[in-house]
């Protein structure tokens, strides 16, 4: 079962740094809670274009900008897919971390590790 899923892309006008540039926020909706966080990109509050959530013009920064938030849209949505396919049950937070690397099972694969090697450590004693 589907849940649904929006994503927004936009920028926060009042944190402009000295350069004249901002952050680039995505924030993911499933059913209703939400989570957010910068997508390690900047750019000109005059050069974002917040109907089509991109930026604007042909310049290489704006293609590259364009092209970073199309491969996050897409990994938002091949996320979900894997969390479908697997019957799991997901939250946008979940979507966040698997996102940004920040899964539990890789947490749970580091526990294991330390786990083996603090029983390899008791029988050296």
């Amino acid at each position: 079962m589907s849940l649904a899923l929006s994503l927004l892309f936009y920028i926060k006008k009042s944190k402009v740094d000295r350069n004249g540039k901002t952050n680039i926020y995505l924030r993911i909706t499933l059913n209703g809670r939400r989570t957010e966080f910068s997508v390690h990109r900047k750019i000109r509050i005059d050069w974002w274009n917040s109907r089509t959530q991109l930026a604007m013009g042909n310049s290489p920064d704006s293609q590259n900008i364009n092209q970073h938030l199309s491969i996050l849209r897409n990994k938002v949505y091949s996320i979900q897919q894997n969390f479908e396919r697997e019957n799991e049950t997901y939250t946008a937070a979940d979507i966040r971390d698997v996102l940004l690397s920040k899964d539990k099972t890789k947490k749970m694969l580091l526990e294991i590790f330390q786990e083996h090697y603090r029983t390899l450590f008791r029988y050296d004693r």
